[in-house]
């Protein structure tokens, strides 16, 4: 009887888990930095201004897919784990703690924090 119950239990963990994946990672993202240059927001010396402030968001939505607002332009998205593809190209994609990163070569590697 024991037996069963651990089995029952690790097989509804398992589930509950695989179930959480893609929902822990959505939401929207503000774009910190490109090819190791810190994106600055806000600054008063650029010709922007606050326009800068909302023009490089990601959103993440839970069911995979996604849009990718840059100056205003807004490109659709899909998205695991893993990979992120945005115009029909493939990049990695990676997740730690509430940043992302995409792609993995460090001159346009961009890194984006949750929201």
């Amino acid at each position: 009887m024991k037996k069963i119950v651990s089995v029952l239990l690790v097989l509804m963990l398992t589930v509950t888990l695989t179930a959480c994946g893609k929902s822990t990672h959505a939401g929207t993202y503000k774009l910190v930095s490109v090819g190791g240059e810190e994106v600055v927001y806000n600054n008063e010396n650029s010709p922007f201004g606050a326009l800068v402030d909302a023009a490089y968001e990601l959103v993440l939505n839970k069911d995979g897919t996604g849009s990718m607002n840059i100056l205003g332009f807004e490109t659709k998205l899909t998205w695991d784990s893993k990979s992120i593809t945005i115009q029909g190209e493939t990049m990695p994609l990676s997740f730690s703690g509430n940043k992302l990163q995409i792609g993995t070569d460090k001159d346009t590697v961009m890194v984006f924090k949750k929201k």
